[in-house]
């Protein structure tokens, strides 16, 4: 497909989207019953947030700056002021944490 169409290498992408709960690391509770004829459940705690990140890699090794996605309505003045991030990174919201048809056009003129 490369020499059949004329791709060059700088025009070869890799886009990767993957999604990660945040919130304190505990212990996994099992519940089940004490006769035994129930099946265990696990549950994790209920502190969890969703967050998802896109990430563009070209074949020659160049990187896209990360695009972060975090559930949320309005951006904090903290997320920004003496954060470990880097500038370049990018912080989109959804009321989810998941990408959505506005987040996908935020991030075509990200990567563009």
């Amino acid at each position: 497909m490369v020499v059949k169409h004329g791709i060059i290498e700088s025009d070869i992408w890799n886009f990767d989207e993957t999604g990660f709960l945040m919130g304190q690391i505990t212990s996994t509770l099992v519940i089940t019953s004490s006769d035994g004829r129930v099946k265990a459940k696990k549950i994790q705690p209920g502190n969890r947030e969703w967050v998802t990140v896109i990430q563009a890699v070209r074949s020659d090794g160049e990187i896209i700056s990360l695009y972060l996605i975090v559930a949320g309505k309005i951006h904090l003045e903290s997320w920004y002021r003496n954060s470990p991030f880097p500038p370049e990174w990018t912080i989109d919201l959804s009321e989810t944490g998941w990408t959505n048809n506005q987040i996908n056009i935020h991030w075509i003129k990200h990567f563009d």
